[in-house]
């Protein structure tokens, strides 16, 4: 609209048009925004402000959830699938987000040839390989189906007729036949039923095709596979090495998230501290998501200590949920900025750099807890918070007024009754009323789980 009538309006009249389009609740979110009066006739800044108010909030650690759990669709081609995991990624934050979807691609494609072509890449693969060999593996599969298109899939059996002599009994059949085949003979329909044993109709009394034959399913006779009621068991996929979960539970207490360990250095060493082990100096990376520390193998030998690794008591899991290996767990010695400290360690068998937890960084002075929007906006944090205005609630003339009586409250829940009416008199949440009202409702009180009325 703006491209053309009112094109040439100023800038105020446009504002002024789209504060009419955006009608009273608009307006009323307009009403809350602080502006001066020179961006009050910018249409830019009304567009960015309505924009923040509508846009939700992004939630990242729900936001990974739903990228490690992310599967390829049986009916998605890999552009869809890769496309949608390239949009996920975007709310998670990642420092490296080609990486991910790498390794999202790996773990969640359909087809186990494609995981394997990329596993046997190793650590060469790309995000750019992962992509070309997929996409190859569905282009070849799409021609494979175009090029059996008008073969004929049914496959045409070639039965001998033999010819009996007429000494042959009517009900005797000595010919044989195999699982699937129909015998032919005409009998009666009217006698006919359907044998539990072969799965076709004849006689009760008449020869069954399937008498002493062996069923290919469990290796019994005198039925066929087709028949066979004995139930197929589940094929159990056996793991040999590696266990794997998308989904990672923070209330298993015998494992322990270490979400930095990757196989490829950080450029960035931001988050990187040079730290004193044992009188070895080493480079450790800080992890505010891990809740342990780790120490590769190369550093810990190159320690020299006598000191012995004691059996680990909790199992270490990456980000992407891979188990990994753990040599055991030490306490050793740090220096940092002139100050020791005893800190325990888990020795992990990665080339990965060594990582220094949440717990470790905050107790030496690492990290810290930043309050800035508490701090800034104390007074939205405090209390329940209460609208402007007073709200008169109207009623129906024609309404006949009713007094409830109060409800009577057991002795030992009216100390903890009142002291929750003084709270929410003190919130401003109720009033006390002293006059009288044709309308009173009776209080109900309820119990909560935590003893809370």
């Amino acid at each position: 609209m703006f491209q053309g009538p009112l094109k040439k309006k100023q800038g105020d009249e446009k504002c002024a048009y789209l504060m009419i389009w955006v009608g009273e609740k608009g307006r009323n979110v307009y009403s809350t925004w602080d502006m001066t009066a020179e961006d009050q006739k910018k249409l830019e800044k009304y567009y960015e402000n309505f924009e923040a108010y509508v846009k939700p909030k992004s939630n990242q650690v729900f936001s990974s959830y739903k990228f490690q759990c992310r599967l390829q669709k049986t009916n998605e081609t890999c552009e869809e699938f890769v496309t949608d995991l390239k949009v996920l990624v975007k709310d998670c934050q990642y420092a490296n987000p080609d990486r991910m979807v790498r390794d999202r691609i790996v773990f969640g494609t359909k087809s186990s040839k494609v995981r394997e072509k990329l596993i046997n890449e190793g650590s060469e693969l790309t995000l750019e390989k992962a992509l070309d060999i997929a996409r190859t593996y569905e282009l070849s599969q799409r021609q494979l189906q175009t090029m059996n298109i008008g073969e004929d899939p049914n496959v045409n059996s070639i039965n001998r007729k033999k010819i009996y002599s007429k000494q042959t009994p009517k009900n005797s059949y000595p010919h044989k036949y195999e699982q699937g085949a129909k015998p032919r003979y005409k009998q009666d329909k009217s006698k006919l039923h359907l044998c539990q044993r072969c799965g076709y109709d004849h006689n009760a009394g008449s020869y069954c095709p399937a008498k002493g034959k062996q069923c290919k399913k469990c290796d019994k006779k005198d039925h066929f596979a087709k028949m066979c009621k004995t139930r197929k068991e589940k094929k159990v996929h056996e793991i040999d090495r590696e266990e794997c979960s998308n989904y990672y539970d923070s209330s298993d207490s015998d494992t322990l998230f270490v979400g930095a360990l990757y196989n490829e250095k950080n450029e960035s060493d931001t988050w990187c501290e040079d730290i004193t082990v044992e009188n070895v100096s080493i480079n450790f990376q800080l992890d505010t998501g891990a809740r342990c520390n780790v120490l590769n193998r190369t550093d810990f030998r190159r320690m020299k200590t006598n000191n012995v690794l004691s059996k680990p008591d909790s199992r270490l899991k990456s980000f992407s949920g891979h188990n990994i290996e753990c040599d055991g767990k030490i306490t050793l010695p740090i220096t940092l900025k002139k100050q020791k400290h005893e800190v325990e360690f888990y020795v992990a068998n990665t080339k990965s750099q060594s990582v220094l937890g949440a717990a470790t960084c905050s107790e030496v002075g690492l990290i810290k807890r930043v309050y800035t929007l508490e701090a800034k906006y104390s007074d939205l944090f405090t209390g329940l918070g209460c609208l402007p205005g007073i709200h008169k609630i109207h009623v129906d003339d024609s309404s006949n007024p009713v007094v409830h009586p109060p409800r009577k409250v057991p002795v030992s829940l009216k100390g903890r009754i009142k002291t929750e009416l003084d709270r929410m008199m003190k919130l401003g949440v109720i009033v006390r009323q002293k006059e009288l009202n044709a309308w009173v409702n009776s209080m109900v009180t309820v119990v909560k789980s935590n003893g809370d009325v």
